[in-house]
């Protein structure tokens, strides 16, 4: 079924030279590993999509996240402000955008972004709910999180600020906090049963969804390609 977030039990931990080959995670054919990963950040973006919603539970633990307090400036490609009604797709666009420009600049390994979405989900069920004002600096953050957790800290607020130099993060080691609060300050959560969960989970999101997410792809992918500087999709 769709991924969706688990209590944490015990289990092996386990080892990222062999499930990164996980069918989600491989960006091309033969399986080489890259930087440039398809799969995994449409599998990402569509379970993201999945949880945007227009309701806010707690607006007093999304204060310190918000673009409605703390906007992050310019978007990629579409003004996801300026109505009250901003289409889906132009927030997948988004998404994939920010996740591929950072993967591509930082060379983000992709079980980060499993990770990521694990990150959200608990964020989510803490109370923060995944609205569009706090789709940026929620991504942005659980990411940073996954990668720091994933790379041992070799990853820094410092190398996002510089991946993404038309955003506003000056903020992001206090959002960085923010988030350790909320999630308890355990962000370690890669053992065998909960990352098959995850994995298989965006597998399948790929397939059940394979024709809309084509279509998408088919609509998308010269903007997404021009603005990441490469043919990613």
């Amino acid at each position: 079924g769709e991924p969706s977030a688990v209590d944490e039990q015990p289990a092996d931990i386990i080892d990222p030279d062999t499930f990164w080959q996980h069918p989600v995670l491989q960006s091309v054919p033969n399986g080489q590993r890259s930087h440039a990963h398809p799969n995994s950040m449409l599998a990402i973006v569509s379970a993201l999509n999945c949880l945007l919603t227009n309701r806010v539970r707690r607006p007093d633990l999304a204060e310190p996240l918000t673009e409605r307090i703390w906007p992050l400036g310019e978007t990629f490609l579409f003004d996801l402000f300026s109505s009250n009604q901003t289409e889906r797709e132009h927030v997948c666009a988004e998404l994939l955008c920010l996740l591929g420009a950072l993967c591509i600049r930082i060379n983000i390994d992709p079980i980060c972004l499993v990770n990521t979405l694990y990150i959200v989900e608990r964020v989510v069920r803490m109370g923060v709910d995944f609205t569009l004002p706090l789709m940026r600096p929620v991504t942005i953050t659980a990411l940073l999180l996954a990668c720091k957790e994933h790379y041992d800290e070799v990853v820094t607020v410092g190398d996002f600020q510089t991946a993404l130099p038309h955003l506003q993060l000056s903020r992001l080691a206090a959002m960085e906090h923010h988030m350790l609060w909320l999630l308890g300050y355990q962000v370690t959560i890669f053992n065998t049963q909960l990352w098959h969960r995850y994995a298989d989970g965006l597998d399948d999101l790929l397939h059940r969804y394979r024709q809309e997410i084509d279509t998408f792809v088919e609509i998308y992918r010269a903007p997404v390609n021009e603005i990441l500087g490469r043919d990613v999709l």
